[in-house]
């Protein structure tokens, strides 16, 4: 028995098998509205009014239970192995709309043949139109959040607890190769090293007065042992304490100095103190691309990019790296969605993730770059993506989600 009011509302409005009317009124207001078709007036003697009720009651219906048996399925999906809901969803677009528009368009068909009317062509050619934009394979234009990007970035952390001896260097400034990038110096460590070079010259002491006082051979060779072993342990600290020195391999300029960074000042190990890139400085633009548009840029592309500070320019690039892995995390904060970067993210205890599947794009700027960009600086990617079906790539997504979903 319906529990939901349909044979109230029949006895309300006073018509009786309520559903088959009202869908054979419907069907007959659109033959006659797309086709123009001459249908026979139903032998219900209904009044206008009457009649646009039941049609708006039929597309009433037509919500109503798509409404309803996606909510089963989703309820089998969620309370039961997900197979059962894919497959209970599937079923539902074959009979609920599948079905019903391959029936309408068979009787399109054959109100056609019987007599062509002007209003069957226009609603045809408008179908025609609707396949070819979904079908069609056609190009189109992707607008990326972007960010520049300064790549080869050289992170500064220190290498041991200790107390920095050097200033930090200016923001910008440049550091030629071989110079000291920080140096540091660690008390303990000292202290560890002049420890081992008394014990280390008392062992060599030992050998001496062994092979001078001619002491057998088992005792040479103890003092020699402990003596190599000393050598070994005082070569480690020293290397530790050389450590504490980093000098630039290659010229760099000075991106960022960390509040920490200052002479005499105590830090713990790996504290971050500074971050340095190579000379010559390149510039490289990161966008993220959405799974759906994915397959449309491919490397040697060309794109322009519009920068946020100079909206006038646009700066053309070529499509370098188009990774094929979706990113786990969004490294630039620049395209974070909370701090104004337009890339939607949610905080883990890895740090920001992306809010959906995104894949990293990385776009070389071209020698003729009409604006010198700052690291950092945002944008917009505008770049014309391959020609692609817009329902060929529905079906594939949908298809490839349900085959993810199924567990198979």
């Amino acid at each position: 028995m319906r529990c939901d009011g349909y044979y109230l509302f029949s006895d309300l409005i006073g018509v009786d098998n309520l559903q088959t009317a009202a869908f054979a009124e419907a069907r007959t207001f659109f033959h006659r509205l797309l086709l123009g078709a001459e249908t026979e007036e139903s032998d219900l003697c209904l009044t206008r009014r009457m009649r646009t009720l039941l049609i708006v009651y039929s597309v009433y219906v037509c919500f109503y239970r798509l409404f309803v048996y996606f909510g089963i399925a989703l309820v089998v999906y969620h309370l039961f192995p997900k197979v059962f809901g894919i497959l209970l969803f599937s079923l539902e677009i074959a009979v609920l709309l599948v079905r019903p528009v391959v029936r309408e368009a068979a009787t399109a068909a054959k109100v056609w043949r019987k007599k062509p009317t002007l209003r069957a062509a226009a609603a045809a050619a408008l179908a025609v139109v609707v396949l070819l934009w979904l079908f069609l394979p056609m190009p189109r234009t992707l607008r990326l959040q972007a960010a520049v990007v300064q790549p080869d970035v050289t992170t500064l952390y220190a290498p041991a607890p200790g107390r920095i001896l050097t200033d930090p260097p200016r923001r910008g400034a440049v550091t030629a190769a071989g110079d000291i990038l920080i140096a540091m110096k660690n008390d303990s460590l000292d202290e560890k090293i002049a420890a081992a070079e008394l014990e280390y010259d008392d062992a060599l002491l030992r050998v001496d007065i062994a092979r001078a006082s001619r002491g057998g051979l088992d005792q040479i060779q103890a003092a020699l042992a402990d003596a190599a072993r000393l050598s070994s342990v005082l070569s480690t600290l020293r290397a530790q304490d050389e450590q504490l020195t980093i000098r630039a391999a290659t010229p760099v300029e000075t991106l960022e100095v960390s509040d920490d960074y200052y002479q005499g000042n105590h830090v713990a190990r790996r504290a971050f103190l500074a971050r340095f890139a190579p000379l010559p400085a390149t510039r490289i633009v990161v966008a993220y691309l959405p799974e759906e548009s994915l397959g449309h840029l491919r490397p040697g592309d060309t794109a322009v990019f519009v920068s946020a500070a100079e909206p006038s320019a646009a700066t053309p690039v070529t499509i370098e790296t188009v990774h094929e892995q979706s990113s786990r995390r969004i490294e630039e904060e620049a395209l974070l969605g909370p701090l104004g970067g337009g890339v939607p993210v949610q905080g883990s205890a890895d740090g920001p993730v992306p809010a959906e599947a995104l894949y990293r794009v990385e776009a070389a700027i071209t020698g003729d770059a009409p604006v010198h960009h700052r690291p950092g600086q945002r944008g917009i990617l505008h770049a014309t993506g391959r020609s692609r079906s817009r329902g060929w790539d529905f079906i594939l997504r949908i298809g490839r989600r349900l085959f993810e979903e199924s567990g198979f």
